[in-house]
């Protein structure tokens, strides 16, 4: 039944994306008893609304709304599509980002639907600019692109102009963050610093909301970078904004990532109380989005060491290890695994700190962390100093004869 489903959605979306509306309504229609998705029925509302079936669409209205009891988002996005919600409504009740593409999204189809293109082309724009990882993001750049070839002369250059704008931007902050990823922080920044000018002095050039999260993206990354620059002070500058514009929008959850690098300059800056409150509200926004916080609480783990709660940091390094361990993250896996080495050695337990030194060595060798496995050689050769008697130890000794081998 799954497989049936997954192709019938792949063909009714298929259709839809080429204005094929008749075919994507005979997909959806005879699965509406069986079992169908909520983007299943969006795109047959729709396709029946565009081919100018409205006495069908209010025939099967009833039964579309109550096929989602257990989901009022939904919900309310259906309600959205059959004009029986207000979209400024709906989009007050979004969450995130995906939330906020898919209200645009389903206002600017209707907009659309009735022939109101100049109103339904900041609508796709503004779902494009979320970024958003879901369906209607996809769907948002195909009717964007319908848009660009509208006769109507006062929509299609406009939107032409706002994508090409768009596209230019999107690729600086792709380039940077690669090159942020790759550890070649002063490139990156080069690339970020452009794009932050660029988006102060062009802001017209895109609609507010796309000028706004991109600005607050390529700030995040440039004070990741700073930071990684040891340059604080402007770390600091940039984090804040970030953390400002993703507050003004009314999105908390999109300022996760800059409160996690934020609460690391407060940790270099000596403030490890403060730094301990943002990481912690990083990891409750991250936990929101329904993302796993890995590397958040990592850092948590790390700032209560700092801060002599070894026992705290222990309980948080564990959830990170089983987390990394559920994820196949083997990167993530090793760090936690010379973390727990560290803060276990901390609570006096020479051989379980030992075992997780060990293992972390094993994994980093694996995927060829050698960077990485260097550091965590130091911290076990460090621990068995300060601990000689362990080398008496036939279990201490059997894990490190097993290292070397």
């Amino acid at each position: 039944m799954f497989d049936e489903l997954k192709q019938a959605y792949q063909k009714c979306i298929q259709s839809f994306v080429y204005g094929n509306y008749a075919e994507c309504a005979q997909q959806v229609m005879p699965l509406l008893s069986t079992g169908v998705t909520p983007e299943m029925v969006q795109v047959l509302l729709i396709s029946l609304q565009r081919r100018g079936q409205n006495d069908l669409v209010e025939q099967l209205s009833p039964q579309c709304l109550t096929m989602f009891p257990n989901h009022p988002w939904e919900t309310a996005l259906l309600k959205l599509t059959l004009g029986q919600e207000e979209p400024i409504r709906v989009l007050d009740m979004a969450q995130d980002d995906r939330q906020r593409c898919q209200a645009r999204f389903y206002a600017g189809a209707r907009l659309l639907t009735k022939g109101g293109e100049e109103e339904a082309g900041p609508e796709f724009l503004d779902c494009l600019a979320t970024q958003a990882r879901c369906l209607e993001f996809q769907l948002a750049k195909v009717e964007a692109d319908f848009l660009v070839w509208s006769p109507n002369a006062r929509v299609g250059p406009w939107i032409d102009s706002v994508l090409f704008a768009a596209d230019e931007f999107v690729e600086l902050l792709q380039r940077g963050n690669a090159l942020c990823a790759g550890h070649q922080y002063q490139e990156a920044a080069g690339y970020l610093m452009i794009l932050v000018h660029e988006l102060r002095r062009l802001p017209s050039e895109l609609t507010p909301e796309m000028s706004a999260n991109l600005l607050r993206a390529a700030l995040c990354s440039l004070g990741t970078c700073y930071y990684e620059m040891h340059n604080l002070a402007e770390a600091r500058a940039c984090l804040e904004e970030a953390v400002a514009l993703a507050r003004a929008s009314g999105d908390l959850r999109a300022a996760a990532p800059a409160l996690h690098e934020l609460s690391m300059v407060l940790w270099k800056e000596g403030d490890v109380p403060g730094a301990i409150a943002l990481c912690r509200e990083s990891i409750d926004l991250v936990i929101e989005r329904g993302e796993e916080p890995a590397n958040a609480l990592n850092t948590l783990a790390i700032l209560y060491q700092e801060n002599g709660q070894f026992a705290e940091a222990r309980e948080l390094l564990e959830l990170v290890k089983e987390s990394c361990e559920a994820r196949h993250d083997l990167e993530g896996l090793g760090r936690a695994l010379n973390e727990l080495g560290l803060v276990t050695e901390q609570l006096g337990e020479v051989r379980p700190a030992v075992a997780y030194f060990t293992e972390s060595i094993r994994i980093k060798r694996r995927i060829g962390n050698s960077q990485g496995m260097a550091t965590t050689q130091r911290n076990l050769k460090a621990c068995l100093h300060r601990h000689s008697e362990a080398m008496c130890d036939p279990q201490v000794e059997r894990m490190l004869s097993e290292l070397e081998t």
